[in-house]
């Protein structure tokens, strides 16, 4: 029992650490949707990852383009608050911003259900919004240690990552959207 109590408090220490040092790893939009330092840029491994329809892309194709790399899954509550938010953007800077949003679902038909439920919403700009499908975490997990959902990376046009936000975004907040105006 004692070895157990010391297994269980010490997986608990050395995860902690593990999400501090991540968590600060890239700059961050703080609790209340403020800006903190734009200066940092940090490279981002090129992946590839397919659609919902199997076609494949790199996220080095989207080099050029202001990139919202959104990890999310359909059963995440905070996802679902967040995705009209993520569209604002789009319709906002549709000429130079993609969303890249990489499901974690395991069940292609729940997150074509759920696109279906804002069909009305990406319509003007589903050419700006890519859905990954990634149920095995390989991306997630595996390159970018993704321990909460949603979590989205901003990529400037170079393709690195400036900028960390986790949890939903308030993307609609006068600050945040303005922030996109500082990179474009």
């Amino acid at each position: 029992m004692k070895n157990l109590l010391i297994i269980i408090v010490s997986s608990v220490v050395i995860f902690g650490f593990g999400y501090l040092l991540d968590r600060d790893s890239v700059p961050e939009f703080d609790e209340n949707a403020k800006l903190i330092s734009h200066s940092f840029e940090m490279e981002i491994p090129n992946f590839k990852f397919e659609d919902l329809n199997k076609k494949e892309y790199s996220i080095s194709d989207f080099k050029g383009k202001v990139v919202m790399l959104n990890f999310w899954a359909t059963w995440c509550g905070p996802c679902l608050e967040e995705f009209p938010e993520l569209v604002n953007v789009l319709k906002t800077y549709k000429k130079d911003v993609v969303l890249v949003a990489i499901s974690n679902d395991t069940n292609k038909k729940d997150i074509k259900k759920f696109l279906h439920k804002f069909k009305k919403e990406i319509e003007s700009v589903k050419a700006n919004i890519i859905i990954g499908y990634d149920p095995n975490k390989d991306i997630s997990s595996s390159l970018f240690n993704i321990l909460k959902l949603p979590e989205t990376f901003i990529l400037n046009r170079s393709g690195k990552i400036i900028k960390k936000a986790v949890g939903a975004g308030q993307w609609r907040d006068g600050n945040l959207l303005g922030f996109f105006t500082t990179i474009i």
